[in-house]
């Protein structure tokens, strides 16, 4: 290693030291079927697109603009 290299290795450092370094991440933490929000049941009235958007409303969803790449 370069000596220039071996002092920019030596001078950066944790940005704040941390009580344990054993510290579990959260991905780890977490368990299968778990999920890290609750939604509340919906406080509107549900509505059939097709009789609220008429001659509008498409049978198949649209389909997203492609761009080429060179």
């Amino acid at each position: 290693m370069a000596i220039a290299e071996t002092q920019i290795n030596r001078s950066i450092g944790k940005v704040r030291p941390h009580q344990t370094q054993n510290e579990g991440l959260v991905f780890e933490k977490s368990s299968p079927g778990k999920k890290a929000y609750k939604l509340p049941p919906l406080d509107v009235p549900e509505v059939d697109p097709a009789e609220l958007l008429g001659d509008a409303h498409r049978k198949t969803p649209g389909l997203l603009p492609v761009t080429q790449r060179d």
